[in-house]
């Protein structure tokens, strides 16, 4: 509720404020056309304009708005029929309604799984993140957050239905919801599919070799601090979980007994049908979105083709060009610029950061951030990371752990202010036709 208020100050504050009129008379959307700003418009800006003009008149060939994808602009459509500005407000309560939604599953997935100090802890990070202003605009964030919330509660309760549906919207919700292959693929594995002795035995016995290798190193270079140390502590102050002394491969961010709870899941199998029902859906939403270009444009590759016109020129070449990456990551010159922005690389540098933790804490979490995490910022080369990396749930977690052990209490509280900061920040940009992600 606090974070809310925050956010709705500083938009308030924003929409009193000057516009920068060069930004709001060359923007290629806006609500309506309008030459006059309005309230609504500043609510509908940037992307959400883009969303609301796809829900409007459709998607046509050569329109920059074909970059967007169509799951957004199709939950929106029925509230065209609303009088005057109704579209926008109403996109803009479904997006609140959406974020409040994955916000609560989440809460509720870490709290479950780490206790309410841990997910409390997490939670505010996640809140007062910068890119957390793009949960209260009519965005697609706030839509493909509740669904790979409602994705992962599948998958941790064994609600088959829940993931087929998650997964086959995804791919239409963003281009990164194709990468959700990443965690489904791995937590199948984890069930027991595909059931072939001997590729399981392989990739067991090698696991099993990699386990030895650490746990000897740990041995003959004990470091205060260390995982090893901390598996015989007790539960950090507020935290519910159990002394745990057994040794368990744990992440040692946070005392083991927090994290060796963390790494359980359901042990039940899956058998094949059910398996390949579940891959299914998820590439045939990402089909289905091809069907839906071709039909709307008369090139299924519309989306992918106008994107060579938009900033950096988004490709998934830029992924092998790693000369072209090196060179984006270090040409800085301001602190929240469009492509060159300093908050957009520190923020992935963080997220890559948490890599190591997450592969030990949890491996679909792992192989999801890994998608998520890495291709937007390979693919962009950096422009808007930090509002892609809104959605990457499980590394708030992870930073939660560090402030935790890192130092004293004084130091988790200056970070969530610190970002609280950089988000009012963003937030006033947004509602004067700065840039904010």
């Amino acid at each position: 509720m606090a974070a809310k208020l925050w956010f709705l100050i500083w938009a308030a504050i924003g929409c009193l404020a000057p516009l920068q009129q060069e930004t709001f008379a060359g923007a290629h959307a806006r609500w309506m056309s309008g030459d006059e700003p309005t309230l609504a418009t500043r609510v509908a800006a940037w992307d959400a304009a883009h969303y609301l003009k796809l829900a409007r008149v459709g998607y046509e060939s050569g329109d920059l708005s074909c970059a967007f994808y169509p799951l957004w602009p199709i939950v929106l459509r029925p509230f065209l029929a609303l009088p005057g500005d109704g579209p926008v407000w109403a996109a803009w309560i479904l997006a609140n309604a959406l974020s409040a939604a994955g916000l609560f599953s989440v809460y509720e997935l870490w709290r479950r799984r780490f206790g309410p100090a841990v997910a409390r802890d997490a939670w505010l990070l996640l809140l007062f993140y910068p890119g957390a202003l793009f949960f209260s605009v009519p965005y697609s964030e706030p839509l493909f957050f509740a669904l790979i919330m409602l994705f992962f509660w599948g998958c941790e309760t064994d609600r088959w239905r829940w993931v087929a549906f998650s997964a086959f919207l995804l791919p239409l919700a963003r281009p990164i919801g194709i990468l959700v292959l990443l965690p489904l693929v791995w937590v199948l594995w984890e069930r027991g599919w595909p059931a072939v002795p001997r590729i399981r035995r392989a990739v067991a016995n090698r696991g099993n070799r990699l386990a030895m290798l650490r746990q000897s190193r740990r041995i003959e270079q004990p470091r205060a601090g260390t995982a090893s140390e901390g598996l015989t502590k007790g539960p950090a102050a507020g935290d519910s979980a159990p002394r745990v002394t057994r040794p368990e491969p744990c992440v040692g961010v946070e005392p083991a007994a927090a994290l060796a709870q963390g790494i359980k899941r359901s042990s039940k199998g899956l058998n094949g049908w059910l398996a390949w029902g579940l891959l299914g859906a998820l590439l045939a939403g990402y089909a289905f979105y091809f069907v839906l270009m071709y039909l709307w444009t008369g090139n299924a590759l519309e989306g992918f083709d106008i994107q060579k016109v938009l900033p950096n020129e988004p490709s998934i070449g830029h992924i092998f060009k790693l000369t072209g990456f090196w060179q984006a990551l270090t040409s800085v010159q301001d602190l929240d610029g469009y492509s060159e922005g300093l908050l957009d690389r520190l923020f992935f540098v963080a997220a890559v950061l948490s890599l190591p933790w997450l592969w030990r804490l949890d491996r679909p979490w792992f192989s999801y951030v890994l998608g998520a995490g890495l291709v937007p910022a390979l693919t962009t080369w950096f422009c808007s990371y930090r509002r892609y990396a809104v959605v990457l749930f499980p590394v708030f977690l992870v930073w939660a752990f560090w402030l935790r052990r890192i130092g004293p209490r004084w130091m988790y509280w200056y970070y969530v202010i610190f970002l609280a900061g950089l988000q009012a920040w963003a937030t006033f940009s947004f509602f004067t036709f700065h840039f904010a992600g």
